[in-house]
């Protein structure tokens, strides 16, 4: 589905802006950018590097968002912007949508066109899991990453943590996320245990292969599936409603931030790497020091592919 925006060709009026996740830095998405700036040249494609330090990313998504806000909006004020698409990987998606919310608060978007909002592998309803698995996670969470693993984890308060109201239908986070022309979401069907699937495909259950594209794709191998997926709307409740019961317990939480999240449209889009355990990385084409077996640098082709937008 191709965007209805057109652009002036002889300038690069189209920001694509690409953010790392936990632990990451710009060489992260140094291979996909290149893989963008190919594609066309109506792209001013820029890595973000506002969380690249050493332990940049453990102080929390919304210190994360604030530093990547402020980044998009200095990038933008000595270019000739009219266009915002961001790219973003495993916790980087958090941290964009924190961003695009503070953005639509402060009247970025009156001014700038939000285009295209895609995630590959983010957690972005965290990363709780139930059972001794997730008494695992957690303590990792919690000890190793500090606030943001809290926050992956759901800790960061018991009744209303930041991811659940990162979701609130009527909050600036959830406005931004509906003003862009399209929202795609990149998630790896097996061989990610950093990032379940669940969480990334936005998804309370195992993929649906009636739904899901029965089409060939020689082009890209590793894509799977990919699916138009409509609004999910509740019969009788297209709002939340005071008479709503707010969710008690990780499980709730997690379950309402699942139906808040469908009640936008995606391009849902599953990826499956012969890989055991590297699927995380290798969706993004991430470089490695030493030979890790080939990555999946078709996806990041269709990705790039993607957001060309034809006159």
């Amino acid at each position: 589905q191709q965007s209805v925006v057109t652009f002036n060709m002889e300038k690069k009026e189209h920001l694509v802006v690409l953010v790392h996740g936990l632990l990451g830095g710009t060489s992260d998405l140094s291979l996909l950018g290149n893989i963008i700036k190919e594609s066309s040249d109506q792209f001013e494609v820029h890595i973000s590097s506002s969380n690249a330090t050493l332990f940049g990313t453990f102080d929390g998504i919304e210190n994360g968002g604030e530093r990547l806000k402020e980044e998009i909006k200095r990038i933008s004020s000595f270019k000739d912007i009219k266009y915002l698409s961001i790219v973003a990987h495993s916790l980087g998606g958090l941290y964009s949508r924190y961003c695009i919310g503070q953005l639509y608060k402060e009247g970025f978007f009156d001014k700038i066109k939000p285009v295209h909002f895609i995630s590959i592998a983010t957690p972005h309803v965290g990363s709780y899991h139930s059972g001794l698995w997730g008494f695992v996670v957690t303590q990792l969470c919690t000890n190793l990453i500090y606030t943001t693993g809290k926050q992956l984890a759901l800790d960061d308060d018991v009744n209303n943590p930041l991811l659940l109201r990162m979701t609130q239908k009527e909050s600036h986070f959830m406005k931004a996320l509906s003003c862009f022309e399209r929202r795609v979401n990149y998630a790896n069907l097996s061989g990610d245990f950093t990032v379940r699937y669940s969480t990334s495909a936005i998804l309370g259950h195992i993929l649906d292969n009636n739904n899901a594209s029965s089409q060939r794709f020689e082009k890209y191998p590793n894509i799977f599936a990919l699916e138009e997926v409509k609004p999910e709307i509740i019969e009788g409740k297209d709002n939340e409603t005071s008479t709503e019961k707010e969710p008690r317990g990780k499980e709730e939480i997690v379950e309402r931030m699942l139906k808040n999240l469908q009640s936008l449209s995606w391009v849902r889009i599953t990826v499956k790497i012969d890989s055991w355990f590297l699927s995380h990385y290798k969706i993004i084409s991430k470089p490695f020091p030493i030979s890790m077996g080939k990555n999946a640098d078709d996806v990041s082709h269709h990705l790039a592919d993607s957001l060309i937008v034809k006159k």
